[in-house]
Parts: structure tokens; C-alpha cells; sequence
């Protein structure tokens, strides 16, 4: 048998085959499951306290971030001012004006993307067909590196209408891609899934074990191969590699490190075939966010249907509980009340037989049960009036057991 969901494993009887967290098909919610989201909608409230908890995670991010970049931003530009004091008093004969007016337009290369070192005989074009098509492709990732970017009126106007129309064109072929990488790791993920249920293993164990695996893999081919290859073609260190590959697939983009962006002589397919990683690499990252969302929607609605048969049970109890307390209370007040009923009656025989003045009866407690004792208590009446009223006859009150006309006792 295949594993069953990680989420159900009561269902390890009717599922037929092991189910991924992402699916190929498409997600179709009926009005009750529309509804339910719309009463889910976030509270005011809810929104705010997000809003603060970002803000104060912005806030410790700058002072970390200040705290280990401004030293050394502060050591570079005491560096740099050191070295143009040092080379104004070795060439006396160029005033700082126009060391100055040198350096602006060093800046302005660098921003333009030309590297100004160097001669120009040894430098490759930033807008040739390759580079080109890697500027395109990071337009549209939404990427945008930064190391270059158009400065012609012409080329600005078409960027903002590329961008506006193959944005969505590459979210299209991103989401297929995605279903499709989803696929083929789900089918390998098929395969160690059956091998591992073969050792007597929990359902539940197996579908962490293989969801780990899924994501150990993904990252030794998107993430740890492509740092290993840029480690070695573009001569930075692991950490620089890494880092790049990591801020590329995640679409943040600095620019400080951009792969083809050395004084290297690439090959031609070198720029179009780090497009195509990153293509793989979302599409892996995008697979990895639809699987954590399903899980999270399933936790949630797993989680309300605990709590309402927990609710459901609760109620039955307390019903049972209450139904219970009532009853016994109506057992107790009916017995007191006969008890009472009965000492009644004999107080009431015995005086009529000892022919005492009737005492006053003993006062019956109020019953607040809706119970009827009319009936009753006529019937108990009759009996004793049949059993101990005295005999009044021509005028005189006669004792129980004497007959005036026999002269018997």
C-alpha cells in the first residue's frame, strides 16, 4: 500500500496512491468553502498586530544591519580620501577640482554599468546579443540586478511596456513549469515512498521522510550545484556564491554580484543558460511556497473540524450532565414530599384513634417540580377516613370499636 497523506492518516485505507502537498490540477472551492474564507477574512485588529510585528522586525533589521556595515562604510571612505591626499602630493600638478571632476565620471560609469578600469581594448559590450538577453530576462523575473539598465529615452519607453507585458507571460510559464517539476519529483517521491512502506514504517514518518528528501534534493540541484559552478567560473569565494545564488532566487536582485558580470571572456550560452537556471530555480521555489500554503490551509481546516466536535461533544456532555441533575432532583423532591405525605397521615391516624385534639400538621415543604399528587392524595385520604374517623351517632361522639346497639366492644 502507498503512503496516504501526512494530514489524514485515517485515510490510509482509501487512498490508492501517495498524495504531494501540490497538485497539477487545479484548485476548484465550492460556496461553502467560499464562504468560509470570507468569514475568515483577517479582524482589524489581527491586521495591526501583523503590522507592528513587521515594523518592529524592520526596526532590529536596520540596527543590525547598521551595526555591522557603518564601520567598515566608515573605513572606506577614510581609505579613499587617503588615497586622493596621497596622489595630490605626488602629482602636483593636478589640483583636487579636477581629481573631483575624475572621479564623478569614474561613478557615473560605474552606475552606467562600465567598468572603467582597465584599457579598451579588453572589454566586452554590455548590450551585446547575450547580455541583452539576460537584461531581458531579469526585466521580466522581476529580478533586476541593477548592473545595467537603458539610458536612452527609446529604451526606457520599451522597458516599461516589456516589463508591463511579459511580467504576466512569465508568470504563466512559471506556474506551468512549477506543475511540472511538481510532477516529476512527485513520481520519484512515488518510488521511495513504496520502498520505505516495505519497513514497517508509520504513515506518518514516511511522508515527512519523503517531503524532506524532496526539498534536500531540490537544494543540492538549484542551489549547492549552481554555487559550486559559479565558485569556479566567476573566481568568487562559497559564501559570495551562495549568497548570489540565493538573492537571485528569491528575486531580490542587488546587483552587487552578477554572474557574467566580470572581465571574463564567457562563452556564448554562458548568460542564457544562468536565465534558464533561474527559470528552473523559481519554478522549484514556487513549488516549495504552493506545498507549504496547501499544508497550512489543510492544518487550518483539520484544526476547525477538531474543534467542532470537540464544541459538539462538550455540548452533548454538559446536555447529559444538566438532563441528569434535573432528574435526580425530581426523584429527591418526590420522595420528600412523600415522606412528609406519609408522617401526615399517621399523625392524623393516631389522633383519631387516641381521640386527641387535632394537632397542627405538619407544614409540607413547597415543591417547585411540576408534579401532580391531587389524585394521589385523595386516594391516601379516603383510606384513613375509612380507617380512623370517628363515629358520630345520635349526638354522641362514640371511641373506634364501640357499638352502642350490640353493647359490644
Amino acid at each position: 500500500m502507498a503512503a496516504p497523506d501526512l494530514l489524514d492518516p485515517k485515510s490510509a485505507t482509501h487512498n490508492s496512491k501517495p498524495r504531494l502537498s501540490f497538485s497539477t490540477k487545479p484548485i476548484t472551492q465550492t460556496p461553502q468553502e467560499q464562504s468560509e474564507m470570507v468569514a475568515t477574512v483577517m479582524k482589524r485588529k489581527t491586521v495591526t498586530a501583523i503590522f507592528l510585528l513587521v515594523v518592529l522586525y524592520l526596526v532590529i533589521g536596520a540596527a543590525v544591519f547598521r551595526s555591522l556595515e557603518q564601520p567598515h562604510e566608515s573605513a572606506q571612505r577614510l581609505a579613499i580620501l587617503s588615497q586622493k591626499l596621497e596622489f595630490l602630493s605626488r602629482h602636483p600638478c593636478v589640483n583636487q577640482s579636477q581629481l573631483e571632476e575624475l572621479v564623478k565620471q569614474v561613478v557615473s560609469a560605474v552606475r552606467s554599468g562600465v567598468n572603467p578600469a582597465g584599457t579598451p581594448t579588453n572589454h566586452s559590450s554590455l548590450w551585446d546579443l547575450s547580455s541583452a538577453f539576460f537584461f531581458a530576462g531579469t526585466v521580466i523575473t522581476t529580478i533586476g540586478f541593477g548592473n545595467i539598465s537603458p539610458h536612452t529615452q527609446g529604451g526606457r519607453i520599451f522597458c516599461i511596456i516589456y516589463a508591463l507585458l511579459g511580467i504576466p507571460l512569465f508568470g504563466f510559464l512559471l506556474a506551468g513549469v512549477g506543475d511540472q517539476l511538481g510532477t516529476i519529483f512527485g513520481k520519484g517521491i512515488t518510488k521511495v515512498e513504496k520502498m520505505i512502506v516495505r519497513w514497517d514504517i508509520s504513515q506518518t514518518k514516511i511522508r515527512v521522510t519523503s517531503t524532506l528528501l524532496f526539498v534536500l534534493f531540490g537544494c543540492l540541484i538549484f542551489v549547492a550545484l549552481p554555487a559550486a559552478i559559479f565558485k569556479h567560473i566567476e573566481g568568487w569565494s562559497a559564501l559570495e556564491s551562495i549568497y548570489f545564488v540565493v538573492i537571485t532566487l528569491t528575486t531580490i536582485g542587488f546587483g552587487d554580484f552578477v554572474a557574467g558580470g566580470s572581465d571574463i571572456q564567457y562563452l556564448d550560452y554562458y548568460k542564457p543558460a544562468v536565465w534558464f537556471w533561474i527559470l528552473v530555480g523559481l519554478a522549484y521555489f514556487a513549488a516549495i511556497l504552493s506545498m507549504i500554503g496547501d499544508w497550512l490551509r489543510a492544518i487550518s481546516r483539520r484544526t476547525k473540524e477538531e474543534v467542532g466536535e470537540i464544541r459538539a461533544h462538550a455540548a452533548e456532555w454538559t446536555a447529559n450532565v444538566s438532563a441528569e441533575f434535573k432528574e435526580t432532583r425530581r426523584r429527591v423532591s418526590v420522595e420528600i414530599y412523600d415522606r412528609f405525605q406519609r408522617a401526615a397521615s399517621i399523625k392524623r391516624k393516631l389522633s383519631s384513634e387516641l381521640g386527641f385534639s387535632s394537632a397542627p400538621e405538619l407544614t409540607l415543604p413547597k415543591r417547585t417540580m411540576s408534579v401532580n399528587f391531587n389524585d394521589e392524595r385523595e386516594k391516601n385520604e379516603k383510606e384513613l377516613q375509612g380507617l380512623t374517623t370517628p363515629l358520630v351517632r345520635n349526638g354522641g361522639l362514640l371511641m373506634n370499636g364501640l357499638d352502642p346497639e350490640r353493647g359490644e366492644v
